[in-house]
């Protein structure tokens, strides 16, 4: 979505809360990680971007760095949360791009394999757990959660982005939209 002039706001984890009327998604930290293979289709070159570990390619763009701000915008303020897409697996055979909603109830139990750190949410006591799960309940009911299914092919991430801000569209803000 970058290339398309979006500002991101998360790279992969994205912290939700609800502090009255809407759900917000919480601003991380202004670097995106890509793999080679991304980072030629997305940015072009490697060339001056640092690894993230010495012991992987995997690379990061600085979005606090004024070379890539030019290029590339980081959100550093909360967000609506309009909905949530769950990108299914990679699809070699698949040309364009399809996005269903899934249901609250079944969108609960995909939220909840969605969740960062699950190891660490184990040692969540028997209260904790039960307000996690109520938590995304609410969510589930309150902001839709769609499929979404899409090629392997990195040129075809332009209609994978464009199929999202359309369904966006359609849904609405998060003062406007209704499930699904």
């Amino acid at each position: 979505m970058l290339p398309q002039g979006h500002a991101i706001l998360s790279d992969d984890i994205a912290v939700l809360n609800n502090p009255g009327h809407h759900w917000l998604a919480q601003p991380g930290y202004p670097r995106l990680r890509l793999w080679p293979a991304a980072i030629h289709a997305l940015y072009g070159s490697e060339v001056g971007l640092a690894r993230i570990f010495s012991f992987t390619e995997k690379r990061f763009v600085d979005l606090s760095d004024s070379m890539h701000q030019a290029a590339w915008q980081f959100c550093r303020e909360p967000l609506p949360l309009a909905a949530i897409y769950v990108l299914g697996e990679r699809q070699s055979g698949l040309t364009g791009t399809a996005i269903e909603p899934i249901p609250p109830a079944l969108a609960v139990m995909t939220l909840m394999g969605q969740r960062s750190a699950n190891h660490l949410l184990l040692e969540l006591d028997a209260d904790q757990q039960a307000r996690e799960f109520a938590d995304l309940s609410r969510l589930a009911m309150q902001v839709p959660v769609r499929k979404v299914k899409r090629s392997d092919r990195l040129d075809a991430l332009p209609q994978l982005c464009d199929a999202i801000v359309e369904d966006v569209a359609r849904i609405g803000t998060p003062e406007t939209c209704t499930q699904p």
